[in-house]
């Protein structure tokens, strides 16, 4: 999941380039995750893309920056709890990825920016295309579909 979130996985690494974050801060940071998908009630995948998306070298400014455009967290929101429970979930994971983000040098953000591009697909696809794509190899032993999905979404890379 660090990946996902754009930092290194191997944290045992402690060239400059590669500081060694906090053990507590990542497991805070993966729990904060987690719970604000639980909260949100967001689909995963659109989590990660907006990170993705939004994500710039700024962030490590400025907290309040870290997920200005909430509209992908709280478009279609279904929360499985009160919006005061939303904000907080949020404040905190700003927080503590705020906290990461200062962990690293300033050279480290174009990785983390590539990181997040390179774990995060750019494109999601929808039930009726996966369905289409599997009748294909269902039906025919036809994987051309599958193999172009997935070419096209590595072009949004």
């Amino acid at each position: 999941m660090l990946q996902k979130l754009g930092f290194q996985p191997s944290l045992a690494d402690k060239s400059p380039a590669n500081r060694i974050l906090a053990d507590e801060d990542t497991k805070a940071l993966v729990q904060l995750t987690l719970e604000l998908l639980l909260i949100t009630q967001i689909n995963y995948h659109h989590f990660f893309q907006a990170l993705q998306q939004q994500f710039c070298p700024q962030w490590r400014e400025d907290f309040t920056l870290v997920f200005a455009d909430l509209s992908v967290l709280t478009a279609g929101w279904q929360a499985q709890g009160s919006v005061s429970d939303l904000a907080n979930a949020l404040t905190s994971w700003k927080r503590i990825y705020h906290k990461l983000l200062c962990q690293q040098p300033v050279s480290e953000m174009v990785a983390i920016a590539r990181r997040l591009k390179q774990h995060n697909l750019g494109t999601t696809f929808s039930q009726s295309a996966i369905a289409a794509i599997w009748q294909s190899i269902e039906q025919a032993d036809d994987w051309r579909p599958f193999f172009n999905a997935i070419a096209d979404s590595k072009k949004s890379l």
